[in-house]
């Protein structure tokens, strides 16, 4: 391993020796190296050493020729600075910091549980190449604090998750919101956009609701009743509001009360009618009058002033039928008085037809027929006397 700060124990070196002038016969390279170090390999005039220690590396070179006579020598060092242990510590840094590294990248993705587990394993590493523990311990910490939040939030979002469910957004938001600010993640983010927009459509029917309420609130003070009661179905499929619920169920009953009331006096009314066509129109106004009590109908006032102009007439009639009966029970008295004149009685039997063609009475009928006989009975007598003569 070399490195920028020197040769490392157990580099391989490699020296190499060039002779000069070139020698004509041929020669052997000897390569003797110092205590401690050690040479791997020689071909010649190259050569491979190392040192398991740290120190200075010394290899002598012998040039011998053919005759075992030595031509020549020289030596070469170099130091050996870097010890076995620094570079383990070099190999675990950098093993460390590659693995803080994807802790990091883990903790970022959210994988909070392996990320402790590699960061933990990091430390150990750095630990070991040298890096005090105190900066480590808090890095830790870090990492320990932002797994414990991820499962914070994670108990937060199926907490909020089960009160969105049951309808409860303000809460359920909350919630999302508290587990957000633990450990912030995209699909948390997603939650609560999605429960805001929820809440603002939401907001926009309840105001859409109030508004159609207070138009049936209005509709419902002026008697509009059934248009009123739509109004508040319409206000309640926007929005369920306890109030507009109350105020449905009010009109509701006084849409059923109206109802019986107007049924009843659709009862009367036609009591009424039954008894304008059986001519007994006091009984009929009375009974339409109730009627008009219990419930203006739009027939009534029709009705009153049909009865009413027929019982002016019927008054009329009936007051005409009177004079015409009193005139012709005067023309009576005096047809009867003495032996009878026929042609008086003729004019009083005239007169109580016209009475009873005016206002028909059983007594005018009796009037009638007793009239008659005394027209009979007194035709009769003279007819009789004259014969006599």
């Amino acid at each position: 391993v070399i490195t920028t700060q020197g040769i490392a124990v157990k580099n391989k070196v490699l020296l190499e020796a060039v002779v000069a002038p070139q020698p004509q016969n041929a020669v052997r390279y000897i390569w003797i190296p110092n205590e401690g170090s050690m040479v791997v390999s020689q071909d010649a005039g190259r050569c491979t050493v190392y040192r398991d220690t740290t120190g200075q590396a010394v290899i002598t070179l012998l040039l011998i020729d053919k005759n075992n006579l030595e031509l020549g020598r020289t030596q070469v060092s170099f130091d050996v600075s870097i010890s076995s242990e620094a570079i383990e510590r070099s190999v675990q840094l950098t093993k460390g910091w590659e693995r803080w590294k994807k802790a990091l990248a883990l903790r970022e993705k959210g994988e909070v549980e392996t990320a402790l587990l590699q960061a933990q394993r990091a430390a150990e590493e750095l630990a070991d190449g040298g890096v005090e523990d105190d900066s480590l311990r808090g890095e830790l910490d870090r990492f320990k604090r932002t797994r414990d939040n991820y499962f914070k939030a994670l108990e937060l979002s199926s907490i909020a998750a089960s009160l969105w469910r049951d309808g409860k957004l303000t809460e359920a938001l909350n919630k999302y919101r508290q587990a957000q600010g633990l450990h912030a993640h995209a699909d948390i983010e997603k939650n609560i956009a999605e429960i805001e927009t929820i809440r603002h459509r939401e907001k926009e029917r309840k105001e859409n609701s109030a508004s159609i309420a207070e138009e049936a609130n209005f509709l419902a003070a002026g008697g509009k009743l059934e248009e009123a009661l739509q109004k508040y179905k319409e206000s309640l499929n926007l929005y369920s509001d306890s109030t507009v619920r109350s105020a449905q169920a009010d009109v509701e009953g006084r849409l059923k009360a109206m109802q019986r009331k107007i049924a009843l006096a659709r009862t009367q009314r036609e009591i009424g009618l039954t008894l304008e066509a059986q001519g007994e129109l006091e009984l009929a106004l009375s009974k339409i009058a109730e009627s008009r009590e219990i419930w203006a109908l739009q027939e009534t006032a029709t009705d009153i002033q049909r009865i009413q102009s027929a019982l002016q007439v019927q008054q009329r009639r009936q007051d005409e039928g009177a004079q015409l009966a009193k005139d012709a029970s005067l023309l009576e008295s005096q047809g009867t008085e003495g032996q009878g004149k026929p042609e008086i009685l003729s004019q009083a039997l005239e007169k109580y037809r016209q009475a009873l063609a005016a206002w028909p009475e059983k007594s005018l009928e009796r009037s009638i027929k007793r009239v008659e006989t005394h027209i009979d009975r007194i035709s009769a007598e003279i007819a009789q006397s004259e014969l006599l003569v």
